[in-house]
């Protein structure tokens, strides 16, 4: 059986697919991830099949004359640009290099951001699952999402009740449909059936099952939840994202004196700085504590400067190697980075920009794992208070290791290769 794995977006979009490919060609199963070029070291890596989709992130760039920073700051904060600058006018691209890796296909699997994957599966009839890799898409009026903006939805429910709440998750639902309505055309263009609703949730839920891969502890299915959707947990795959690991140096540092405090941004939003490092570190000096700042390999020379004794410069690090070591994690909500905090046992401080960002960091305060931050406030003042309160509350860093020792038992990855595994087996027996 041959299985396409769409991913588009960040490493939180990647990793997990590739640890589902890893789990699916275990059991038998021939995996191909479908991916920009950049992510072909990852799957060789694990020797699973790859397929590049075009553009890359560097092709986008170069044409539009533009830098690292201002691309990735225009492309998640800004929906015009991503879509009439880096989706649409590539559509065209994408959609032959989609058809070329679904030759041979039996299933194609997608994430909310993998629009293009589901058209194209559509116009070739190719059966589809999806994967939801944040809590807040299973959001309703039962658990309204925290948004900016929206932030009083939940306070809204708890004091009224569901029905407050449905208004303004009917005018989201029509924002987006309205957003995202250009896709109508690339639609009728590949030859794909018509879709009357949202192409990123109402697409991923549409598909024939659609697997939560993340953990119940910090995002419990809501009343309403469709039955189709299976619960899986946390998937962790952060090997061959770099050839260095966590290298010689950084490994003496993590082991030479007391656990430091992490600083990131994750893969994405570690190119908008915005003086997060600089606050960081001197966050760091105020409370006497040793510090690790994960600046992304092409920014470490940029930040050299503010490496010392007790403070470490690293461009990319394995965070299954490096969070365990550290007595806390400040970063930016992102889902893969919470979930390897949630499974270190560790507090967070979460420090929110954009997107589904601030929902994780309302679930991480809500559950008593840590407290939040907005970026835009982010100092080292506030930073150092608040770290401080947190390392500080026995009971928060007691639930943050009860609550590590639960989610080190999931394997989201392996719960749903079995399912596809189970699924492929019996649609095999009724054909035959």
């Amino acid at each position: 059986m041959r299985v396409v794995l769409v991913s588009i977006g960040t490493l939180s979009n990647l990793q997990p697919l590739v640890a589902v490919a890893t789990n699916l060609q275990a059991l038998g199963l021939h995996p191909v991830v479908a991916a920009s070029e950049n992510c072909r070291a990852v799957c060789d890596h694990h020797r699973i099949e790859f397929a590049p989709l075009r553009p890359s992130p560097a092709q986008i760039m170069s044409d539009l004359n533009i830098g690292e920073a201002e691309f990735w700051a225009s492309l998640v904060t800004d929906w015009n640009f991503a879509l009439k600058k880096a989706v649409l006018p590539y559509a065209a691209q994408t959609l032959v290099d989609l058809r070329r890796a679904y030759e041979g296909a039996d299933l194609v699997i997608t994430t909310n951001a993998s629009i293009l994957g589901r058209i194209a599966a559509d116009a070739a009839a190719i059966r589809q699952m999806a994967v939801l890799l944040q809590p807040i898409a299973l959001s309703n009026a039962h658990e309204p999402p925290v948004l900016p903006g929206l932030g009083f939805l939940p306070a809204l429910r708890r004091s009224l009740g569901p029905w407050a709440v449905k208004p303004f998750l009917a005018l989201i639902h029509q924002a987006a449909k309205h957003i995202l309505r250009p896709f109508a055309e690339v639609r009728r263009a590949a030859g794909a059936p018509p879709f009357s609703g949202d192409e990123s949730q109402d697409g991923v839920m549409a598909a024939e099952r659609v697997f939560a891969l993340f953990s119940p502890l910090i995002g419990r299915f809501p009343s309403g939840t469709p039955h189709h959707v299976v619960p899986c947990g946390f998937t962790f795959c952060d090997t061959g994202f770099s050839a260095r690991g966590l290298g010689p140096e950084l490994q003496s540092f993590l082991d030479a004196g007391t656990p430091p405090i992490v600083f990131t941004l994750g893969s994405l939003a570690v190119t908008m700085d915005a003086g997060f490092c600089q606050a960081s570190r001197e966050a760091a000096m105020r409370l006497d504590r040793r510090a690790i700042l994960l600046v992304g390999d092409a920014q470490v020379d940029q930040y050299r400067h503010l490496k010392s004794a007790d403070v470490f410069v690293s461009g990319y690090a394995p965070h299954s190697a490096i969070f365990p070591k550290a007595a806390a994690v400040v970063h930016h909500g992102g889902i893969g980075t919470i979930a390897q905090v949630m499974r270190a046992g560790i507090p967070h401080l979460v420090c929110p920009r954009y997107g589904d960002q601030f929902d994780n960091a309302a679930r991480i305060k809500a559950n008593r794992l840590g407290d939040t931050l907005p970026f835009t406030d982010y100092s080292d003042a506030r930073a150092s208070a608040a770290l401080a309160r947190i390392l500080a509350d026995k009971d928060l860093v007691a639930q943050a290791r009860s609550v590590g020792r639960e989610v080190a038992k999931e394997d989201g990855a392996l719960v749903m290769a079995r399912h596809i595994a189970e699924w492929s087996a019996a649609d095999e027996y009724a054909a035959a």
